[in-house]
């Protein structure tokens, strides 16, 4: 199985975003993962066997999901960077580990104006 490299992705702490991923079939096609569960996984960069967050993501299309992040998400997280993990998990519990990535967190204000 292939291992497919995602854009990396660096927010700030705190930053709400809504990533959508979108899976084809290596001919192009448009495969149907309807049935399937799907899963946005952090774990600390170089550290990819410990996991720091998760969050299920929804199906908005056959071949696309979403993860909603809000801020109380990302502001949980340290800075730094992570390995970006999507878990996808057919009706037989079987896992398909298709897409790595980089997610960075930077520090940043709470603030929203100025002093």
């Amino acid at each position: 199985m292939t291992v497919y490299q995602l854009e990396s992705i660096t927010i700030c702490k705190g930053s709400a975003l809504n990533p959508v991923f979108i899976f084809y079939n290596k001919d192009g096609s448009k495969p149907n993962y309807n049935g399937f569960d799907a899963w946005f996984i952090l774990s600390r960069y170089g550290f990819e066997d410990e996991n720091v967050f998760s969050k299920m993501m929804m199906l908005t299309k056959d071949n696309q999901f979403e993860v909603v992040l809000d801020t109380p998400d990302t502001d949980s997280l340290e800075a730094g960077a992570y390995t970006m993990k999507i878990v996808l998990v057919d009706e037989g519990d079987n896992q398909h580990k298709f897409a790595r990535g980089v997610f960075n967190v930077l520090l940043d204000t709470t603030e929203v104006a100025t002093t």
